[in-house]
This record gives C-alpha cells, structure tokens and sequence, in this order.
C-alpha cells in the first residue's frame, strides 16, 4: 500500500499542492512508525525473548501492522477520491469551454 500511494505522488497523479502535502505528510508520520514496529518485533523475538513473551510480541505487532495497513487503504481511497474529483471538475471546465465557444 505504501508503495501504491508513493508511486502515485511519483508519477504526478496529484497535481494540486495540497494533494501532494496531504501524501508526503501521511508517509512522513506513519512510515517510521511501520519500520520501527517491524524491526524492534522481529530484533526481541530473533533475540529468543520468553516464548510466551515472544508470542505476546508477534501478536501486539501483527495487531497494529494489520491497523496501519487499513489506514494506508484508507488514505489511498481517499487520494483515488480525490483523483476523481478533479478529473470531473476539469471535464466539466473543457465542457463548457466546448459550449461557450460553440463547439457543443
């Protein structure tokens, strides 16, 4: 998921400032926090940490990766939403271009 929203800033899918801030905010803040989840789990547990403690680990991460992974969803519905919007506002602009111009 962090892929498809890095990809779609990447390849100038939104264009507006805020479009762009929005994204780069959302990746700042949460993609740390993905990365230090997932080491600081896996070090404990490859470190043979109590195995019910080990257990315990695997389940709080696998939790709040799997809650992490729904915002990301979240935030990249939200991006394709916004995508939407804006390819219909401009439709609609060149639409009644076309009209004014007599061309419809």
């Amino acid at each position: 998921m962090c892929a498809r929203i890095r990809r779609r800033h990447q390849k100038g899918y939104h264009t507006g400032a805020n479009a762009r801030l929005a994204g780069t905010k959302f990746l700042q803040r949460y993609l740390p926090a993905v990365r230090e989840i997932t080491l600081k789990s896996h070090r404990l547990v490859e470190q043979q940490v109590e195995n019910s403690d080990a257990a315990e680990i695997n389940a709080r991460s696998a939790a709040m990766l799997k809650t992490l992974h729904s915002a990301f969803s979240q935030h990249h519905a939200r991006l394709l939403e916004n995508d939407k919007t804006e390819l219909a506002i401009e439709m609609s602009t060149l639409d009644k271009m076309l009209k004014t111009d007599g061309y419809v």
